[in-house]
């Protein structure tokens, strides 16, 4: 009997990647010659010096992970990874060199490409990978996919017996509203700069410094509408879920200064993202993934930008959403958000 071999799958996010990891697994699962471990990444990182080869499945492979991917590469494993922070941007080519231009690209067995877009991407900028990459598609979407839809149902209906009828705000300010910002640090673009030795001139540097500036204004027209959310729509709730890198600070604070009765926070850390955006009435973010997952699971949603436009707007995402570059045009759409097309 031909011996199993034990595929090891890394879980960073709990509530955006445990449901499509999960069936990752269970796909696995039905070749029967594979096994499966999966737990949260530091958890699996820390068996790997205590067991057989195997195949490590990990998110992504930046400097950060050198010294785990080292240890893997000793004990002849073989690494798949998946970015799927790659999954929009708005410079792929940039994007890809910023996550994948670094020392551990090499130590990569198999490396999987969401579609056309970053696999031709990579193909020019890393073509001595090219060969070890292949299109597969990006699992927190799969999940999405109306066959799989009802995986959803249980925590769908829980949280609309929680909350009823509500709008989900996905907050995207990671850049100014970090929940880990230290105190040598001035934001994101000067610890690329003097952390990472990024030149000040790049295009890099002038995309991020871009998106700062970018969620600086998003943010001012987001206070200006949540301050009258109430008073707009007395028969209205939001529900605000930071992205996970965002400080919930931020928002409770804000919160709790206005006494807000129909604005709430998002603290539930286990549910996924994917089950409050299936139990939401209107979805709204800022140029962030959260969008196209809910374009998925065909819910109406707003792209709320900054007034003037800007070059780390993501063009598919403004292509399948309604686009409000003002607190006053996020409230239009709100009040006509039955005749918001879906596509």
């Amino acid at each position: 009997m031909k011996k199993k071999r034990t595929i090891y799958i890394t879980v960073e996010s709990v509530k955006r990647e445990l449901n499509s990891k999960i069936l990752l697994a269970l796909r696995s699962l039905k070749k029967k010659n594979y096994r499966v471990i999966i737990g949260q990444k530091g958890n699996v990182w820390s068996i790997f010096n205590k067991v057989n080869p195997g195949i490590a499945f990990i998110k992504s492979f930046g400097s950060k992970n050198t010294k785990i991917i080292d240890l893997l590469k000793i004990k002849n494993f073989k690494i798949v990874s998946n970015d799927e922070e790659v999954i929009l941007a708005w410079d792929m080519k940039e994007r890809l060199k910023y996550r994948m231009d670094n020392e551990n690209l090499d130590k990569i067995d198999l490396l999987l490409a969401v579609g056309n877009e970053d696999s031709n991407e990579i193909k020019e900028i890393f073509p001595h990978k090219f060969n070890d990459t292949e299109i597969v598609g990006n699992l927190r979407l799969e999940i999405l996919k109306k066959k799989y839809r009802s995986l959803l149902k249980e925590q769908t209906d829980k949280l609309k017996n929680k909350y009823g009828e509500f709008i989900l705000f996905t907050t995207q300010f990671g850049r100014i509203n970090h929940y880990l910002r230290e105190d040598h640090v001035i934001d994101f673009v000067y610890s690329r700069i003097v952390d990472d030795n990024i030149d000040p001139e790049s295009h890099h540097i002038k995309i991020v410094n871009e998106q700062i500036i970018m969620q600086r204004e998003i943010l001012f027209q987001t206070i200006k509408f949540l301050n009258n959310f109430e008073k707009k729509f007395p028969d209205k709730k939001i529900l605000i879920s930071p992205h996970p890198v965002e400080s919930k600070m931020f928002w409770r604070n804000f919160i709790q200064k206005r006494k807000f009765k129909n604005i709430l926070l998002n603290d539930d850390i286990y549910t996924t993202t994917h089950a409050y955006i299936n139990a939401s009435s209107l979805v709204i973010s800022s140029n962030s993934t959260s969008l196209l997952e809910a374009y998925f699971l065909e819910k109406h949603t707003i792209n709320f930008l900054a007034k003037y436009k800007s070059a780390a707007e993501i063009k598919f995402l403004k292509d399948i959403c309604k686009v409000a570059r003002s607190a006053d045009e996020v409230n239009t759409l709100i009040e006509n958000s039955k005749n918001i097309n879906l596509n």
